[in-house]
């Protein structure tokens, strides 16, 4: 009887802890400012493609890169509310927005594929690095932000 009466220093320093943690808002200027900046850097690397070299980037990859951008601000700021309801809420929040990313990709290249058949391999590979580029951006600062 004396034990469940007992105070718990661990369970409340964690109590504490967590509170603070998940009132905490996460940061979302320098994810917007990355984002956008990875739009820019991904349409002057098409158009460069386009411009100087033999390769040819099809317009649905421009397409591809606006798409991106909005999903990944929209799934930051997914993201944000869960964090801010609890850490178990942001960590399945986080593999949904992955998967959905995933699922998108593969949406888009069957889309491309279908429309634009004679630029499969530019479409396929385009759409595979424009991913890896924003789910990059996503990850390093989303992570980067809930360390804090």
């Amino acid at each position: 009887m004396v034990h469940s009466h007992r105070f718990n220093f661990r369970r409340y320093t964690f109590n504490v802890l967590h509170h603070q943690r998940s009132d905490q808002e996460m940061n979302g200027k320098p994810f917007l400012i990355a984002t956008l900046f990875t739009a820019a850097l991904l349409f002057a690397i098409a158009m460069a493609l386009q411009s100087f070299t033999a390769i040819e980037a099809p317009n649905f990859l421009f397409t591809a890169i606006a798409f991106y951008t909005l999903l990944n601000l929209l799934l930051f700021q997914l993201l944000k509310k869960a964090h801010v309801v609890s850490p178990n809420r942001f960590v399945t929040m986080f593999q949904a927005a992955v998967g959905l990313k995933l699922l998108s990709s593969i949406a888009l290249v069957a889309a491309g594929l279908y429309f634009f058949p004679e630029n499969r391999n530019s479409i396929a590979i385009g759409i595979m690095i424009i991913y890896l580029f924003f789910t990059f951006v996503l990850v390093r600062y989303t992570l980067k932000e809930t360390k804090k």
